[in-house]
């Protein structure tokens, strides 16, 4: 009866943070038309999803044996509130609505090659790949993924790795076993870019956090520790048990950039599940005023930056969507001041346009 209460605790959360229905299938129908001033954005696809019938080109929640790759021109429309995806109506208007313009199906070696291509012709030498979170179904993580871009002013090659993510908020143990079967996939697809482009950002919601630290594990045991040198990772409220990421970072080792963990104490889908696994802390709801945390972070060269001052939804667990828009500002901080380009505990002050505190900083006064 505890665990039926708290499930429904969290499926009436889910409704409450959803307003509207959920898009389906239908949003990836292309609209060849792109109104005045829409920026268009290509986001590539890498899969473990079975695709559904063409002409959509869109996946369902079926695990498939066998990687496929898309890619996809969606249109952002110019006058918009930032974080938020206007989904398309049936009758679409690109000019106040994301779009699908164009979409095709593609080989590994032409993704790659476009890929590496166009990294190469933008000059900054670091493509991004997005691991979506828990009940997520594939057009909610490609469009989430276009406003990302978007807000974060852009990007070479962004990449989505959609997992096979039932999309039901009860399915959490469903969930659980597709992202452990899609680990070795997104190993692989790791590996591929970062042998063709070298530093390859890699930033993960809540159980794509879970998923990403199994495939740099998955690394390490094949002994790719030349991949794992190259990644910049980025865990956003990640849905992992703390005693299990322990183990995790013990395999993996000490990275060469230190891995960052965007956490909220007051996170409720990681209260939930916290007590779904009976009540083991999660590593995306540590309190950085711990001293404790502290001592994890610089003993795993680990940046944990508590993310709470940031605008987000009734379950506070998706802070990250409103954080792109303040991305420049943090990353500038980063490359200017070694203090933030190490490991330690940090506050993201976001009245203060992006100012990242150090924890040690704030307890001395």
């Amino acid at each position: 009866m505890m665990l039926r209460r708290i499930w429904l605790s969290f499926v009436m959360l889910c409704l409450v943070a959803a307003c509207s229905g959920r898009p389906g299938p239908e949003v990836l129908t292309p609209i060849p038309e792109v109104a005045d001033g829409a920026k268009v954005i290509r986001l590539y696809a890498v899969t473990t999803r079975t695709a559904d019938e063409a002409p959509l080109l869109g996946f369902d929640n079926t695990p498939s044996f066998e990687l496929a790759y898309r890619y996809y021109d969606i249109s952002v429309p110019p006058h918009r509130r930032a974080g938020q995806v206007t989904w398309p109506s049936r009758t679409p208007d690109p000019s106040k609505q994301f779009v699908v313009v164009d979409s095709g199906i593609m080989e590994r070696p032409d993704f790659l090659n476009e890929v590496t291509a166009r990294n190469r012709s933008n000059g900054s030498g670091e493509v991004g790949i997005f691991v979506h979170g828990f009940n997520q179904r594939y057009q909610e993580a490609l469009f989430r993924l276009a406003q990302l871009t978007a807000d974060a002013g852009g990007g070479n090659a962004p990449i989505l790795f959609a997992w096979p993510s039932n999309g039901r908020p009860l399915e959490y143990i469903g969930d659980r076993q597709a992202a452990i079967f899609s680990r070795e996939p997104l190993a692989e697809l790791m590996d591929d870019i970062v042998k063709r482009n070298g530093k390859t950002l890699i930033f993960a919601h809540s159980m794509g956090g879970f998923l990403t630290m199994e495939a740099m594990r998955t690394l390490k045991l094949e002994g790719k520790d030349n991949t794992l040198d190259k990644l910049s990772v980025v865990l956003a409220a990640p849905d992992v048990d703390l005693f299990l990421f322990r183990r995790q970072m013990e395999v993996i080792g000490e990275m060469r950039e230190p891995l960052t963990v965007l956490v909220s104490p007051d996170d409720r889908a990681l209260l939930l599940s916290s007590r779904v696994g009976g009540g083991r802390p999660r590593l995306g709801a540590l309190d950085v005023s711990d001293p404790e945390v502290a001592s994890v972070a610089e003993d795993f060269n680990i940046r944990i930056i508590d993310v709470s001052s940031v605008e987000s939804d009734p379950l506070r667990h998706s802070r990250y969507i409103n954080l792109a828009t303040l991305y420049t500002a943090l990353e500038g901080q980063a490359s200017g001041r070694t203090d933030l380009a190490t490991a330690g505990t940090f506050v993201f002050d976001a009245i203060g346009q992006g100012l990242l505190l150090p924890v040690n900083v704030l307890t001395r006064n």
